[in-house]
């Protein structure tokens, strides 16, 4: 399972230098969006899995999140420090780690919630698949939402183009 899981991390420390470069190139609005796009497609297909899905799928799947995820990091960043005066590059920083880590907490509690209403209790074992199964299927469609509600709501800043010029 960890060489599965993987993955996605690999593929992303693969790629996000080359979306960090091309945010320097273009608009890194738009390639944050694309990634974050990615993701939702990703995020779609993984809504799909079932316990005979081949590993090849999965591991195509994790692939595609972690370009999503490359897409949109490098260039999320550079469109925030293009957003703020260089003085306040720290607390630009800060804030969003701040944010990052309370999204991942407040999505944790989110999946725990769905498991615990689906699973009403039980344990995961071989005659709870179906219900661990569903779970995990309404778990990606919320995030298909979130995602692509992100998506929506980030199309605001994009054309906006680099908003500061760098003042000493």
């Amino acid at each position: 399972a960890g060489l599965i899981l993987i993955i996605q991390p690999v593929v992303q420390s693969a790629l996000s230098p080359v979306a960090g470069i091309l945010a320097d190139k273009f608009n890194p609005a738009w390639l944050a969006n694309t990634g974050m796009a990615v993701c939702a497609v990703g995020l779609w297909g993984f809504g799909f899995v079932g316990s005979d899905t081949p590993l090849w799928i999965i591991g195509s799947l994790l692939s595609f999140m972690g370009l999503g995820f490359a897409l949109f990091a490098s260039p999320n960043m550079t469109v925030i420090m293009d957003s703020v005066l260089p003085k306040d590059y720290s607390i630009a920083s800060s804030i969003v780690a701040t944010m990052r880590t309370f999204g991942m907490s407040l999505c944790m509690g989110l999946i725990a919630a769905i498991f615990a209403i689906v699973m009403a209790d039980r344990p995961i074992a071989t005659e709870t698949v179906p219900e661990f199964l569903r779970g995990m299927h309404r778990i990606f469609e919320v995030s298909v939402v979130l995602c692509g509600l992100a998506v929506v709501i980030s199309l605001g800043r994009v054309g906006k183009g680099r908003q500061l010029e760098d003042e000493a």
